[in-house]
């Protein structure tokens, strides 16, 4: 994939609905999601439950919601080899199904260097996405994850719901060379306003089954800058669980809450706290920083 390939969006509604919404610039704008210990969406909570900290201090919740604006996202599939095609195919059916039935505005691109027309032809399953998802804008087997989440995040920043999701799945035996620190892309997310998700898979024809990339800086990029970002990451072992991960990924992504806070800062970049009531056992997906865009 080349630096200049733009990210192929298609809407999964009819016509494309556009909700933004702008924000008093005293207030800041996160999404924050609650998963259980076992990683699906957890019970609902009410706007009492959430907490914001913005360096340190308190801040005042305005409201938090279930968030209503249709989210927008990337899928990036990175590694993985023509015998595990057909599992990517039915993960990524799962998760445009899931979110087809409660997001039916929700605008998903994908970005792949599986190097196989099976992907780009879901026939089989054009009348449940609606003929939607007939189409991916493909990349070389060159592609490489850094490269890849920095095209996303430019791709996501134009869009116009400010709900911006990545969803990398990465196979940990795939090398890369990468030429760069995680540092550009940590501000490639911070400009965008988009969550980093990951799910590392290791092939069952390992011959060990722990998760080790050779590059320390992408080791960095999904272990802490996914959760940094407001995103979650985790690890499977082959590729026949995935259409399952990815339907459960899905309905945590979907069950995001849209936070409003007072700010009193005007700084452009300050550091971000969540805490929400009740989440003893649970994970909270949110931002560790808030940036003004």
């Amino acid at each position: 994939m080349t630096r200049s390939t733009a990210a192929l969006f298609f809407s999964l509604s009819v016509v494309a609905l556009s909700h933004a919404q702008s924000i008093p610039s005293d207030e800041g704008r996160i999404y924050v999601a609650v998963a259980t210990s076992k990683g699906a969406a957890a019970t609902p909570r009410t706007p009492d439950a959430f907490h914001v900290w913005e360096n340190g201090a308190s801040r005042p919740i305005v409201s938090a919601e279930p968030a209503a604006a249709p989210p927008s996202i990337v899928v990036i599939v990175h590694g993985f080899g023509r015998n595990e095609t057909l599992d990517a195919r039915q993960a990524l059916t799962a998760l445009v199904s899931t979110i087809r039935v409660a997001s039916p505005a929700a605008r998903i691109s994908l970005i792949t260097d599986v190097a196989s027309t099976v992907l780009t032809d879901i026939t089989t399953n054009a009348g449940t996405l609606d003929n939607a998802a007939k189409r991916f804008a493909m990349s070389g087997s060159g592609m490489r994850i850094f490269e890849a989440v920095e095209d996303a995040c430019g791709a996501l920043g134009r869009e116009t719901s400010g709900r911006r999701l990545i969803l990398l799945l990465t196979n940990t035996l795939r090398y890369d060379v990468e030429e760069r620190s995680a540092a550009p892309i940590v501000a490639a997310l911070k400009k965008s306003g988009a969550s980093l998700w990951s799910v590392d898979i290791t092939p069952e024809s390992a011959a060990y089954s722990q998760n080790m990339h050779s590059s320390m800086e992408v080791a960095n990029l999904l272990n802490n800058w996914t959760i940094a970002s407001g995103g979650v990451h985790e690890t499977a072992f082959g590729t026949r669980a995935l259409p399952d991960i990815l339907t459960r990924v899905a309905g945590v992504m979907l069950s995001q809450y849209e936070v409003r806070f007072s700010r009193k800062l005007t700084t452009p970049e300050t550091a971000i706290r969540v805490g929400v009531a009740g989440t003893t056992g649970e994970k909270v997906m949110a931002p560790q920083w808030y940036v003004v865009r």
